[in-house]
């Protein structure tokens, strides 16, 4: 699985992340729209890694939200920044990223990573 940042809103735990795929299955509330993704990657064929930087820019939705939770899959993280400033207390589960952010303002999140996938890269 080609491992990157899939972005949505903390609004579920992680026992719930993949119940939304089952067909029929609602989607939980987004507390967050994803305005735009910036990928700067580098691809080593030959080592099997992926190395680089996630950049989100998010702007609320509805009430202000204190956290913001984006997917990951097997990814070594080695730096969280919101608007140009590293975090500190982001927590990263079995599938999941979550991350401190100002409440109620739009908030630009970059995450800096490493990963080897497993199944390829596609």
């Amino acid at each position: 699985m080609f491992s990157f940042l899939l972005a949505t809103s903390f609004a579920f735990g992680d026992d719930l992340v993949h119940r939304y795929d089952a067909p029929g299955a609602v989607m939980p509330d987004r507390h967050w729209d994803f305005v735009h993704l910036d990928l700067d990657l580098t691809v080593d064929v030959d080592a099997g890694t992926v190395a680089g930087t996630a950049t989100h820019q998010l702007t609320p939705l509805g009430r202000p939200h204190r956290w913001v939770r984006l997917h990951q899959a097997d990814l070594d993280i080695t730096e969280v920044q919101v608007n140009g400033l590293p975090v500190e207390g982001w927590r990263l589960g079995t599938q999941t990223l979550d991350i401190p952010v100002p409440a109620g303002r739009p908030v630009t999140v970059a995450v800096r990573y490493t990963a080897h996938p497993k199944l390829g890269m596609h």
